[in-house]
């Protein structure tokens, strides 16, 4: 009887905790060009706030900047910076389906300014 208990613990506990997480789903294209050791594309991002607040911004992690030439991986390391082994995420722009979007990059996190608050259980 208490492994009944226990594996309905371990498997309710993770949905209760998780249940306002917001969720977001993607659709990229992406161009390799391995002369230039570059990757172009596009995203479209599908968000859905699943949390009782009410968001303004939208967060980004660009964990690839990190490897940037300004990126922390460099002093993290104690390493000189190495194009070879470098790389970063660069933003040009940023569109809802009605206007261009406000973003800032600091690092490895971008923000978005949102055009209109995004209410709980929207997308």
């Amino acid at each position: 009887m208490k492994n009944i208990y226990f594996l309905y613990l371990l498997f309710t506990i993770p949905c209760i905790i998780f249940a306002n997480t917001n969720r977001a789903d993607y659709d990229i294209t992406v161009i390799l060009d391995t002369l230039e050791q570059t990757l172009t594309g596009t995203e479209e991002i599908i968000y859905k706030n699943n949390s009782d607040d009410t968001l303004n911004t939208v967060n980004l992690h660009l964990t690839a900047n990190y490897f940037a030439e300004n990126g922390d991986y460099w002093e993290d390391h104690g390493r000189h910076y190495n194009e070879n082994k470098s790389g970063y995420i660069r933003i040009d722009s940023i569109y809802t389906d009605s206007s261009r979007l406000q973003f800032t990059v600091n690092g490895t996190m971008g923000f978005v300014e949102l055009d209109k608050p995004l209410m709980p259980g929207s997308l």
